[in-house]
């Protein structure tokens, strides 16, 4: 197993930036966590695991995780189940649920149906509903410990919230899509239809960031689509018969591979920006064929990651995280520097 000292050496920090990181005592710049948690978890790094295991096994714990199934980008789950495995060596019980954005009910008996069966604590997925939260309190109130990942909830106080920040993440792709759309160039925009809050957000302060830095940049047009591979290769054919002097295209849904079919059999060369996750088979290939110019990749993996390790750390030892509210940084990639 590795030392700190190596770990410290790989990232470029101090051995006591790692033992920080590591104990989760907090005073570390979020981007530099997520650096050091991510070579944590490639050497494998388990400090103290004798005494770890001992502790574990002596309190027989059980944790919950619960999905939202209805968008692969936040297709985690094999990772999950992956460090779920290795809990098993420390007599940790985990049990993974799965949950519908559009249905409240399907939370809650998420919820009820861990709660049975005995959890020490939950890492969820949320959706921001009052019978969603009222539930989450309630579980509080008994005793179980809940960490949330991928958005905030205003409306409880968990023990945790990891997530991205979707406003930063807008301001770096009206950046990022700036920068490969030229000045005085054409860009279109495919996204969720409004009431998403994270999509939302993220294409608010895109089109901010582009007024700010880019304003000769015009957007051609803004389509809406769900989670529909068809549909997004449907409405990009009509797009790039409708404006031949498209120069690129910024994928906020989750219709990516449909988008790209349509432009890759159109043989034209438009530059495609998209948000989604790189560990998805499919959009890996299209990052590394080129089809994908530059992706933005919040890490959900990371997120669920440092949620299981805060859960593990507290319920075999106590630790509590210094911070709440734990931000992750995003990953910029495109062709020729994905690491898997």
């Amino acid at each position: 197993m590795p030392s700190i000292k190596e770990i410290a050496d790989i990232v470029g920090v101090s051995r006591g930036t790692v033992d920080r990181v590591l104990n989760n005592r907090g005073g570390v710049k979020p981007e530099t966590e997520a650096r050091i948690r991510r070579v944590l978890e490639s050497m494998n790094y388990k400090p103290n695991q004798a005494g770890k295991i001992l502790a574990a096994k002596r309190k027989n714990l059980k944790f919950g995780i619960i999905f939202r199934y209805d968008n692969p980008r936040y297709q985690i789950t094999s990772f999950v189940r992956r460090k779920a495995m290795d809990f098993q060596a420390y007599g940790i019980e985990t049990t993974l649920l799965e949950a519908d954005i559009d249905d409240p009910q399907s939370y809650v008996r998420a919820f009820e149906e861990l709660e049975s069966i005995g959890v020490f604590g939950i890492i969820v997925m949320p959706v921001d509903h009052p019978l969603v939260i009222r539930k989450m309190k309630q579980l509080q109130e008994k005793g179980i410990t809940i960490i949330v990942i991928d958005r905030m909830l205003d409306g409880i106080d968990c023990f945790a919230s990891i997530v991205s920040d979707f406003t930063r993440c807008g301001e770096l792709i009206g950046r990022m899509l700036g920068l490969i759309t030229g000045k005085n160039g054409h860009t279109a925009i495919i996204t969720f239809p409004p009431g998403r809050e994270q999509a939302d957000r993220r294409l608010q302060a895109l089109r901010k960031t582009l007024d700010q830095n880019f304003p000769d940049i015009c957007i051609l047009e803004t389509l809406y689509t769900n989670d529909d591979t068809i549909n997004g290769y449907t409405m990009t054919r009509k797009l790039l018969k409708k404006y031949p002097d498209l120069d690129s295209v910024f994928i906020n849904a989750t219709s990516v591979s449909g988008v790209c079919r349509a432009i890759e059999e159109s043989g034209r060369k438009i530059k495609v920006l998209c948000f989604d996750s790189a560990v998805l088979p499919e959009i890996h290939d299209l990052v590394e064929r080129g089809v994908i110019s530059v992706i933005i990749d919040q890490r959900s993996q990371l997120q669920a990651s440092i949620a299981m390790d805060l859960l593990f750390n507290f319920a075999v030892d106590g630790t509590v995280p210094q911070t709440r509210k734990i931000y992750t940084n995003y990953e910029i990639n495109m062709g020729g520097n994905l690491e898997f």
